[in-house]
């Protein structure tokens, strides 16, 4: 469903599968909330993916809770993110400070 672009579908089927406490659900379920427009939900569950163990899952989670944060346009808490991002090796280290950047002009 997720690939398939039914996000709305996805997400009532991801929000049942969270229980299985796998971390990967969070990330899928905020990026299928996000696409339906609900931010706060997203925002919800991105937060819930960036307290994986997985790095990389984690720096995925950071960057869409970033996006939400826009879609919610949340600019105090986008900035805080941002510079969480900045400050370490990350994935989306240079997407972040571009985002930066334009908001400031």
């Amino acid at each position: 469903m997720y690939s398939d672009g039914n996000y709305k579908e996805a997400s009532e089927h991801l929000s049942q599968m969270v229980n299985q406490n796998n971390p990967v659900y969070y990330l899928y379920l905020g990026s299928s909330y996000l696409e339906i427009n609900k931010p706060d939900e997203a925002i919800h569950n991105f937060q819930l993916a960036t307290t994986s163990n997985d790095t990389i899952l984690r720096q995925h989670a950071d960057w869409y809770l970033i996006m939400a944060y826009l879609k919610n346009k949340n600019y105090t808490q986008v900035k805080k993110e941002i510079a969480k991002i900045s400050q370490v090796d990350h994935l989306y280290k240079s997407r972040a400070d571009a985002l930066i950047e334009k908001m400031e002009e």
